[in-house]
C-alpha cells in the first residue's frame, strides 16, 4: 500500500512536470492585479490551471485569477498563492466551475471537483425543493423544526461569492445548521455571509460544522448569529480561516474537539452574548489566532477562553479588549476565569500563550484558573478588572 502511494506521488510530479515544460512562461510574461485578485499573463493571454513562475507552483481558475489560501487538488496554497507543501492526491481530477444565482441552483451544484460562484443575493436554503443526491453527498437531514443541509464524502469543493459582502446563505428552523460538513476534504469557503433567519440569540444550532474533516479554509466571510455556535469543529486537521468575522452567536463563537492544526489570521470574534465561553479547546493542538480581535462580547458566563483535555493555544499580535463577564446569576459559574485550563475535575493540562496582544477594558472575576498553564509574552495588559 505506502509502495503504490509512492508510486501515484511520484507520477503525479512527473505528470505535473511535463505539463509545465509543454507550456513554459515566456519572457514578456508579467503579474497583474485589480480589485478582485492577481493573474499572470504571457503572450497577450492569461494563465490557467497549474504554473511554475520563478521557483514557485501556482495554481490559476478558468478566469485566470490566482487561487490563494485554499487547497486545490490536495495541495495547500498560501496568501501569496504558492504551494505550501506537497500532499498525495489525484491531480487528474479537474476542477469544474460553476456560477449560480438561485439556492435551487447552488445546492444543486454541491459536489466533488468543483467551484461554485455564488452571484451577490440572498439564498434561503429553506425556500427550495429539498431532494437528497442519489449518491447521499447532499442529504437533508430531519431537525426539530425543518430540515438540515448535510454534505459528506466530498473532496475538492470551493463555495465562493462573487463580491464579499454581497452572497448570503441562510436557513430558518432554529436547529439547523447553515450547513454542515462530515468527511470532506479541501473545502474552501470565500466571500459568504451566513446565518439564520430569526432574531438574534434565538437559535439552538450553528453557523458551519465540520466533522472528520481535512484541509478547510474559510476567507473573506462572516458567520452570524443566532446561532448558536458560529464554527464548531470536532475531528478536524488543517483549518485556516483569515478575514473572517465570527458575530451574535448565543453558546460560544468557536467549539473545537479533538482537531489539530487549527489557524485564525485577521479574524474579528465580536459582539457575541454568548452564556457559555467564546472559544473552546478541548483535546486539541496547534490551535493559533493570529491578528485577531475579540471585542465587546459581553455576557461569558464560564470563561472567555477555556482549554481543556491537553489543548494547546496561541495568541499571536491579537487585540482582546471589551469583553465582560454575564451578571445574571441564572447562567453563570460562581467564579469565571478569563483564560480557564482547569476541567471540571480539577484537571489543568493545557497550556495557552498570549503574545505580542493588547489586553484591556475586560472585566471577569479571575484572570485565569493556573499561573503555570497560562503564559504572557511582551503583552499591554491594561484597564482590566479581575482578581
Amino acid at each position: 500500500m505506502i509502495k503504490k502511494k509512492l508510486i501515484k506521488v511520484i507520477a503525479s510530479t512527473l505528470m505535473l512536470a511535463s505539463m509545465f515544460a509543454l507550456s513554459p512562461i515566456g519572457a514578456s510574461a508579467s503579474w497583474k492585479q485589480n480589485k478582485t485578485g492577481w493573474w499572470y499573463t504571457t503572450n497577450n493571454s492569461w494563465i490557467t490551471g497549474w504554473k511554475l513562475i520563478d521557483g514557485k507552483w501556482y495554481y490559476f481558475y478558468s478566469d485566470g485569477y490566482m487561487a490563494h489560501d485554499t487547497v486545490i487538488s490536495g495541495f495547500k496554497l498560501g496568501s501569496d498563492g504558492a504551494w505550501l507543501d506537497i500532499q498525495p492526491a489525484t491531480l487528474d481530477e479537474k476542477i469544474v466551475d460553476v456560477t449560480v444565482g438561485t439556492a435551487e441552483e447552488f445546492v444543486n451544484a454541491l459536489g466533488s471537483n468543483k467551484r461554485i460562484i455564488l452571484k451577490p443575493g440572498v439564498y434561503n436554503l429553506s425556500t427550495i425543493n429539498q431532494v437528497n443526491k442519489s449518491d447521499n453527498s447532499v442529504t437533508w437531514e430531519t431537525v426539530q423544526d425543518g430540515k438540515e443541509l448535510n454534505l459528506q464524502n466530498i473532496h475538492n469543493l470551493t463555495i465562493e461569492g462573487m463580491d464579499s459582502g454581497k452572497v448570503e446563505i441562510k436557513v430558518a428552523p432554529r436547529f439547523a445548521n447553515i450547513m454542515n460538513f462530515s468527511n470532506v476534504q479541501n473545502v474552501s469557503i470565500k466571500n459568504i455571509v451566513a446565518g439564520h433567519t430569526p432574531a438574534q440569540y434565538e437559535c439552538n444550532e450553528g453557523v458551519l460544522k465540520f466533522t472528520n474533516s481535512n484541509d478547510i479554509s474559510i476567507m473573506n466571510s462572516e458567520l452570524y448569529g443566532c446561532g448558536s455556535i458560529g464554527l464548531s469543529l470536532n475531528d478536524v486537521k488543517r483549518l485556516y480561516a483569515s478575514n473572517c468575522t465570527i458575530d451574535h452567536c448565543s453558546l460560544r463563537a468557536i467549539q473545537l474537539y479533538n482537531s489539530e492544526t487549527i489557524n485564525f489570521t485577521e479574524t474579528n470574534i465580536v459582539n457575541h452574548e454568548a452564556y457559555s465561553n467564546i472559544i473552546m479547546v478541548d483535546n486539541s493542538k496547534d490551535v493559533t489566532f493570529e491578528k485577531c480581535v475579540m471585542s465587546d462580547n459581553n455576557n461569558f458566563g464560564w470563561s472567555f477562553i477555556e482549554a481543556l483535555s491537553k489543548s494547546n493555544i496561541l495568541l499571536d499580535k491579537c487585540v482582546i479588549k471589551n469583553n465582560f463577564q454575564s451578571s445574571d446569576s441564572n447562567v453563570r459559574n460562581d467564579k469565571i476565569y478569563f483564560f480557564n485550563t482547569t476541567d471540571y475535575f480539577g484537571n489543568s493540562d493545557s497550556k495557552i500563550t498570549v503574545k505580542n496582544s493588547e489586553i484591556n477594558n475586560n472585566k471577569c472575576d479571575y484572570l485565569m484558573t493556573n499561573k503555570e498553564n497560562v503564559e504572557f509574552d511582551n503583552c499591554t495588559i491594561t484597564n482590566n478588572t479581575w482578581k
